[in-house]
């Protein structure tokens, strides 16, 4: 028998049960409207820290910074750390960095530009080519180079003055292009509501690697104490904290050490399946939906077994009818599956249009990653997988029941 044949019975036999049908579609959409929920948290969280981590050109675990905890003298107690940071063995490399803009380099619009010590030139994962460190140690006429996202290309000139310090005008020249995802680290806490995007995907700003720092540091101006990163292995890592707590304590200072890795590390352990409230119930709801499914086809194999019988006598193949009750399942989880995803899309980008979401452009991306991309592919293995489960009973019944039983246990 064609498919079409068979999906015309399917459809005949869907017009019969309608109130157990609409119980059943109810049951899945549930299920997958929990799925959807849960999964879309879980697969943004991940893509999000993934992104994070890339912009690391460090393993995160060596990366640590520090900051001076005090009401006041802020600056002064932070520099105090700072300078004798650098006098340690066991750092390989440390330093400040910062954002800045740069108001004068197209007319009407600002320019965001990290200004960072040229000792943290590894830090970030900017993808420098020979070319472009070449670039970046090259400073003409006394202008510091800087390196312009890759969106930037047809926008300005190479060669190009305009202003990055507060100090003085005029002290920035554009030396080259970074490649497209360029990216460097966010500053300070890595996970909050302004970091699990591409804050610092550098593609629209633009990177200053410095030797003169002060030129740019706006915390003497303001008594700020900005984090100071250093790099050391992991090995030395705990010698290294001691050393700079005991130095503190010596000279009065409480200080915040934070270790990259171990932040990365908590919030994966944080935004675990396991640790979501509502995982429990959404398997406990999928594990209903396949019983609720299997209970059902097997009651309607047994009851529909005389006409399971007259089509085996008619020439219809046993594998043909185990077919039905497949599509039948199938197009249940479909439909339920789709239409959870259509809810869920509407709530999430408050339209069906990701394009006509009021999301700032941080969190759209690990959304559209989350929901778009990766639940459609484990909506499609949880169909696959749940439609042959609730199918496997019916189909051990109908393939050990020759036709005339069929038909004689109807009698």
């Amino acid at each position: 028998m064609s498919l079409f044949n068979r999906l015309k019975l399917v459809l005949r036999n869907i017009s019969r049960r309608i109130f157990i049908t609409a119980l059943l579609l109810c049951i899945n959409f549930v299920s997958f409207y929990m799925v959807d929920t849960v999964g879309t948290k879980y697969f943004q969280s991940r893509h999000a820290i993934n992104k994070i981590t890339n912009m690391f050109g460090e393993e995160p675990e060596n990366v640590s910074y520090v900051s001076a905890v005090v009401k006041t003298d802020r600056y002064s107690s932070n520099k105090v750390i700072t300078d004798y940071i650098k006098t340690l063995d066991k750092v390989e490399y440390s330093g400040f960095f910062s954002g800045a803009a740069a108001n004068d380099l197209i007319y009407g619009e600002s320019v965001d530009i990290i200004t960072a010590e040229k000792s943290l030139e590894n830090l970030g994962n900017l993808k420098l080519t020979d070319e472009l460190r070449a670039l970046m140690d090259g400073a003409a006429d006394g202008y510091e180079p800087v390196l312009l996202g890759s969106n930037y290309r047809d926008r300005v000139e190479i060669g190009d003055v305009f202003t990055v310090s507060i100090y003085e005008e005029k002290d920035c020249i554009v030396a080259g292009f970074l490649e497209e995802g360029a990216s460097w680290p966010k500053r300070g806490k890595l996970f909050n509501t302004t970091s699990t995007g591409d804050a610092y995907i550098l593609d629209n700003s633009g990177i200053l690697l410095t030797e003169n720092y002060d030129k740019y540091d706006t915390f003497k101006i303001s008594d700020g104490a900005c984090e100071y990163y250093f790099v050391t292995e992991p090995e030395n890592r705990s010698e290294v904290y001691s050393q700079i707590r005991e130095y503190a304590l010596q000279n009065a200072i409480t200080v915040q050490i934070v270790n990259v890795g171990d932040e990365i590390e908590e919030q994966i352990e944080s935004t675990g399946l396991t640790s979501d409230n509502s995982f429990l119930a959404t398997a406990a709801f999928i594990l209903l939906a396949v019983i609720s499914m299997s209970a059902v086809s097997v009651v309607y194999c047994i009851l529909d077994m005389k006409a399971y019988g007259t089509m085996s006598v008619c020439g219809m193949k046993k594998r043909e009818i185990i077919s039905m009750t497949l599509i039948y399942n199938t197009g249940l989880f479909l439909v339920s599956a789709v239409t959870a995803w259509l809810v869920r899309q509407r709530e999430v980008f408050g339209s069906l249009s990701p394009a006509k979401s009021g999301l700032m452009s941080l969190f759209k991306e690990n959304y559209i990653v989350g929901h778009m991309y990766n639940i459609p592919v484990l909506f499609i293995c949880m169909i696959v997988i749940m439609a042959l489960a609730t199918s496997i009973i019916p189909a051990v019944i109908i393939s050990k029941t020759q036709p005339v039983e069929m038909i004689f246990d109807r009698e």
